[in-house]
């Protein structure tokens, strides 16, 4: 999948590594994260939904390769004019549910 599952205390997002940003410019909920995967991949999406939300809860990716949310952010540009945005910002910005 094209997408990265990313999470931090029960928000979600999605990770693009075309756009090295969040796909959603508000956090999601796991019923959110359910819905989407289900309207774009189908029930084979929902397959393989378990795995990749343990990892993504696990280390706040579901990247097979990267150890931990950091290393899925490190090369990011999701501030304004595509500036990288420091963890703690992108996790306010886009992984916190008000």
């Amino acid at each position: 999948m094209g997408q990265l599952i990313i999470h931090h205390l029960n928000a979600y997002n999605f990770y693009t590594t075309i756009a090295d940003g969040a796909v959603f410019e508000d956090a999601l909920t796991l019923e959110q994260v359910k819905d989407y995967i289900e309207e774009q991949y189908g029930q084979q999406g929902l397959r393989n939904l378990p795995d990749r939300l343990q990892r993504a809860k696990e280390k706040g990716t579901s990247s097979l390769i990267d150890e931990s949310i950091s290393d899925t952010l490190r090369c990011n540009r999701a501030g304004e004019n595509e500036e990288h945005l420091t963890d703690d910002e992108f996790i306010k910005q886009f992984l916190t549910i008000l």
